[in-house]
């Protein structure tokens, strides 16, 4: 078949076990390798995003856009590796902060719906983040994705912030 379902029934599985309520189920649903429909729901606060290419990205039925904030500075940000390299890189003091939530998928719905200005990581298995990439793309973000495979790295949030990352990652 041309068509291929990427589901993470459980993203957060440590956040999970110590009662953290941020967690998700992550579902993508691709065409020819091209994700056409992504869906993460955090059964806990009832949050469910859902995007479909071309037809934009939703939160329980509103419209979402990643942020437009276009200066460091005024930006938090999600790092889904461990916060050695955001110290290292600096990331942490040059905005207002990093964050390591424990569950891409749900890291990623947040940059979608502009809570969360940006995210790298690297090593990311698909079923955590192809539903993510999904709402992004289709909440008028940009994702710079590399690796093959299960495995993905990638940076993501509006194309002002993307540029700034991807500037100070490598």
């Amino acid at each position: 078949s041309n068509f291929t379902w990427i589901i993470d029934p459980l993203d957060g599985t440590v956040n999970y076990v110590k009662g953290i309520k941020l967690c998700a189920i992550s579902i993508a649903l691709t065409y020819k390798k091209e994700t056409i429909v992504g869906v993460i729901y955090n059964p806990f606060t009832k949050e469910l995003y859902y995007s479909s290419k071309k037809n934009g990205s939703y939160l329980n039925g509103n419209p979402i856009q990643v942020s437009k904030n276009k200066k460091l500075d005024n930006c938090l940000l999600v790092s889904a590796f461990s916060s050695k390299i955001s110290l290292k890189k600096n990331l942490n003091n040059k905005s207002l902060g990093v964050l390591r939530i424990g569950s891409a998928s749900l890291a990623m719905a947040m940059v979608a719906k502009g809570s969360i200005d940006g995210i790298w990581g690297s090593d990311l298995k698909i079923w955590d983040i192809e539903a993510g990439i999904c709402l992004i793309k289709e909440a008028q973000g940009c994702v710079s994705e590399k690796g093959s495979g299960i495995n993905k790295t990638i940076i993501a949030g509006n194309k002002h912030i993307i540029s700034i990352l991807k500037k100070t990652l490598n």
